[in-house]
């Protein structure tokens, strides 16, 4: 595995969280889940393209920390659900696709080329 940037990963982690709160401040509550999402991919892409290499990889990591800040309460959550079953099954639901939604942010990071990148090889 290659070794983590954790500068790259903090500045993803910092990004998703802020985009996730101001997209849901902006949308409204009910849309929670994907202001989230949102905001994950976006940190996962800033993530990776801070790191220079495996963006995919420090894109899951941004999405692990940022499910960490979730279950803190820093960060705003979708509601949850009345019975333990559901609320389980919804948790593990959002937070496999939250993983799912950071780690192709970061995936994308290696796929969009910038104008500092060129000229560098891959």
């Amino acid at each position: 595995m290659p070794p983590l940037r954790w500068p790259a990963i903090l500045a993803g982690i910092l990004v998703s969280a802020l985009t996730a709160i101001a997209t849901h401040a902006l949308v409204g509550p009910a849309t929670t889940a994907v202001a989230s999402l949102f905001g994950l991919a976006v940190g996962g892409f800033v993530a990776g393209k801070s790191a220079n290499s495996a963006g995919a990889y420090h894109g899951a990591v941004v999405g692990a920390g940022f499910i960490v800040l979730e279950a803190l309460g820093v960060i705003p959550t979708a509601g949850y659900a009345g019975d333990a079953f559901a609320d389980t099954l919804q948790v593990i639901v959002l937070d496999g696709a939250a993983l799912l939604s950071s780690t192709l942010g970061g995936a994308l990071s290696s796929r969009i080329a910038s104008s500092s990148d060129r000229g560098r090889d891959r």
